[in-house]
């Protein structure tokens, strides 16, 4: 048996074989914008940022200051150190207290290890805790320190 075709068969093959392309394309296009739209911003190797604390019988306003530097990220783990961090007490502060995390789709989270004690009596001190959105050279998001928790929000230097 031999197949016939008509200029009508050949003319509506073409089109299904073009239609199909086009799909094949728009699908490609798709996945691409959607994989480069969930790109996330790179996380910049120092953070620096503040924290406003509320404090004591007269409700007094502390501004904490904080500094993540050393910051490098291997695949979605991240490490580096709190480089500048006093508690509003100055019980508790940063010596070089590394941390580890994951950054993950623009998110990132940390957890230091403890800070170093200043208490007279040699209490322990604990570590921070961040959560943020790294977006733009900003990151906003919250912090854990002790009982203590609140918005935090950092500059890329």
């Amino acid at each position: 048996m031999r197949a016939s075709f008509s200029v009508a068969d050949t003319v509506s093959m073409e089109a299904i074989v073009y239609t199909r392309f086009t799909v094949v394309v728009l699908a490609a296009l798709c996945t691409a914008t959607a994989a480069t739209a969930q790109n996330p911003d790179p996380l910049p190797g120092r953070l620096v940022g503040q924290y406003t604390l509320v404090a004591g019988r007269n409700n007094k306003i502390n501004v904490v200051p904080l500094e993540l530097a050393d910051i490098k990220v291997e695949g979605e783990k991240v490490t580096g150190i709190v480089a500048n961090y006093r508690s509003p007490a100055g019980n508790c502060i940063s010596d070089k207290t590394p941390f580890n995390g994951t950054y993950q789709n623009g998110q990132l989270i940390i957890k230091s290890m403890p800070m170093v004690s200043q208490f007279a009596d040699g209490r322990p001190c604990g570590g921070i805790a961040i959560n943020v959105k790294v977006s733009a050279g900003r990151a906003n998001g919250t912090f854990k320190v002790g009982a203590q928790e609140g918005p935090i929000a950092f500059e890329a230097k």
